[in-house]
């Protein structure tokens, strides 16, 4: 740091006569714990001459990586030169120093080792040095640990307590919390089960996630079914975990849910003794998808007969299970009617443990018809009733 000019010239004019003073100054190095006067640390002029000193007191971060001292804190940089008499005269360093430093406040480099350093210097900062050539400056080292706050609780948004939904992955959400030291903070997503009903298998007690860098995680596998959750989640800045949220609870629900992909089927020009099936897909067979979040198994039924004169429970109008092409093996086939079975009015069963996956969540019903001889001419139709029940598996 360089002074002004003025000051500077008066360095000059007074050269000779503070040469001979600097020569003989000493400085006391600093006690590890002072607190009296008698372990003050100081500068003091041993020689016969009145002299100006410029004093530096700083604190400097050592810096391991690099191995050089870094500036931390500067007390004392004086721009004016500091009077001191001779005959053993001295100047206090505690005066510049004591109170001037809030650790809490001014530490910018964290944990580490410091060093409080004084020295008497020239106008442009050069150390001086006594008369036997040794720089006129002390040291004293010491290492911070700077005690860390846990981070404040976390807020949770949702799903809301004492909830209800259907996905068995579900999202959860809460708040995001500044941490008072500054760290990053993640987060611990914790889920355990408090009961086991319904159509769940019960093999997921519990969720333990950690690390989580934003505020909101997807569940990966699972939950049960119908099976109460409590959860909660708490931050964690490097060090420790601060206060757990508050415990919130939310179950998923057993949801039954079958749509129709392919929902009408017809064919013309039919005449007695004709016979047609969907199982070449043309016409395509009704497709049945499983949009709830449990296995299902499916049964079928006609409303009305079809033909005038046949009558249902005959070969002229039968059904089976059939897989998809677009999502194979998404049930059971072994289980499920995997020969023609006569369509009759009341419910058969067709399909065995339809998957809820997206990936296979698809069942076909095949139909196979053939006009009785003699049938009279005209339109025939009937509705055919799918019906869902759930299974565990």
């Amino acid at each position: 740091m360089r002074k002004n000019k003025t000051l500077r010239g008066i360095w000059k004019y007074n050269r000779n006569l503070i040469a001979l003073a600097v020569i003989l100054f000493a400085m006391l190095s600093f006690a590890a714990a002072s607190v009296s006067a008698v372990n003050e640390s100081w500068v003091r002029n041993l020689g016969p001459t009145n002299a100006s000193i410029f004093l530096l007191i700083k604190v400097d971060y050592w810096n391991s990586t690099s191995l050089v001292w870094e500036a931390e804190f500067t007390a004392l940089d004086d721009i004016t030169g500091r009077y001191t008499q001779g005959n053993d005269s001295y100047i206090a360093l505690d005066q510049f120093f004591n109170g001037k430093y809030n650790s809490s406040e001014n530490f910018t480099h964290g944990d580490g080792t410091y060093r409080i350093y004084a020295a008497v210097t020239d106008p442009e900062n050069n150390v001086l040095q006594d008369v036997e050539g040794s720089s006129i400056e002390a040291s004293y080292n010491f290492t911070i640990k700077i005690t860390n706050v846990p981070p404040p609780k976390v807020t949770l948004i949702a799903p809301a307590n004492d909830s209800f939904g259907y996905d068995k992955r579900s999202t959860f959400n809460w708040s995001s919390v500044i941490d008072d030291n500054g760290d990053n903070v993640t987060y611990r997503l914790y889920l355990i089960r408090t009961g086991c009903y319904g159509l769940s298998d019960c093999i997921n007690p519990e969720v333990d996630v950690d690390n989580i860098t934003g505020t909101s995680y997807t569940i990966e596998e699972d939950l049960d079914l119908d099976s109460p959750y409590n959860w909660t989640v708490t931050a964690h800045d490097g060090t420790e975990y601060g206060e757990e949220s508050d415990i919130w609870n939310y179950t998923v629900a057993s949801l039954i849910d079958i749509s129709l992909v392919v929902s009408d089927i017809s064919v013309a020009g039919m005449e007695p003794g004709d016979n047609e099936s969907t199982e070449d897909d043309s016409p395509q067979p009704f497709i049945v998808q499983n949009k709830g979040n449990v296995h299902v198994n499916l049964t079928v039924h006609a409303s009305v007969q079809l033909w005038d004169l046949a009558p249902l429970g005959t070969k002229y109008f039968m059904f089976k299970a059939g897989e998809s092409t677009i999502k194979p093996a998404s049930f059971n086939m072994t289980l499920s009617a995997s020969d023609w079975l006569n369509m009759t009015g009341l419910a058969q069963f067709a399909v065995a443990n339809l998957h809820y996956n997206d990936t296979k969540d698809y069942a076909e019903i095949e139909l196979a018809v053939e006009v009785p001889h003699n049938e009279p001419p005209g339109a025939k139709s009937t509705d055919i009733i799918i019906e869902a029940v759930g299974t565990k598996t």
